[in-house]
């Protein structure tokens, strides 16, 4: 049998354990660092606009981090768990390759989002429309000098004849074009949701005051899409510091995957 410790002995030993362990707990948590979960909604519409039953689907991810990801229930609310402090912006991308026709969704990011309480939740749901996926546009202009506007004619082109024809439209003027990592990079100084006037298109006149106002300039970039009235996924603008430093409006798309003709030349006023 092993001899007693004095009673001073033994409390002094309980005491430095009681302390070891406390900070071993300490280091512990110093060690794991803070994380928050995002947590918030996202609807889906079809192609006209009107709100789907089933809103699962979505890929909720960190634009920075992709790896850190989740997926909308049926009823579109997701939690995004493990987030590492410091700014960040989410991405939603809903793509749903089918056959005869692949569903579009589009892709929407939120403004930089910078928190270190445990749970975030976003102040507003983000909608996502369908869009069709393989178009073009023919397009068409002239500057109407006389009449002080601009005249602008969009036929969109079925590119699969089983697609339902898009009835909304999207124009960008002004589209200066920068680069990251393989995504392109626009902001756009001007732009306009149509809804169709013509058989698979959209007619419009828009005055140089109109154009002068959001400081277009005379000779620039145009592009045409397919759009979807009730969604925030044509083209998701947020700040950016590019180009010189100067804060301007950004946004991320896929050309490709939201019906996009390319970029035209144009020239108003002249």
């Amino acid at each position: 049998m092993l001899p007693q410790l004095p009673s001073r002995i033994a409390a002094s030993c309980a005491a430095l354990a009681l302390f070891a362990a406390l900070a071993s707990c300490t280091k512990q948590k110093e060690d794991a660092a803070p994380t928050s979960t995002f947590t918030g909604k996202v609807v889906l519409h079809d192609l006209t606009g009107n709100l789907l039953t089933d809103h699962s689907g979505t890929v909720v991810k960190l634009y920075d981090a992709p790896g850190t990801s989740t997926t909308t229930a049926a009823d579109g609310t997701f939690s995004l768990a493990n987030v590492a402090a410091g700014p960040h912006r989410l991405q939603f991308e809903n793509y749903v390759k089918a056959t005869p026709v692949t569903i579009i969704y589009g892709t929407y990011y939120t403004d930089e989002i910078s928190t270190a309480a445990p749970v975030y939740a976003l102040p507003a749901t983000i909608h996502l429309g369908q869009k069709p996926f393989y178009t073009s546009y023919k397009v068409t202009y002239r500057s109407d000098k006389d009449n002080q506007r601009f005249i602008i004619n969009g036929i969109r082109n079925l590119m699969t004849p089983t697609i339902t024809p898009s009835q909304y439209h999207r124009v960008f003027l002004d589209i200066p074009v920068g680069y990251d990592g393989g995504i392109d990079l626009h902001y756009f100084r001007y732009s306009k949701l149509y809804r169709n006037n013509m058989p698979s298109g959209f007619s419009d006149t828009i005055s140089f005051a109109t154009l002068t106002a959001k400081n277009v300039r005379q000779s620039s970039a145009m592009m045409v899409m397919s759009d979807n009235p009730k969604a925030d996924s044509c083209i998701a603008p947020f700040p950016s510091g590019f180009p010189n430093n100067n804060s301007v409006t950004f946004a991320r798309s896929y050309p490709a995957a939201s019906g996009t003709s390319g970029y035209i030349f144009f020239s108003w006023g002249r």
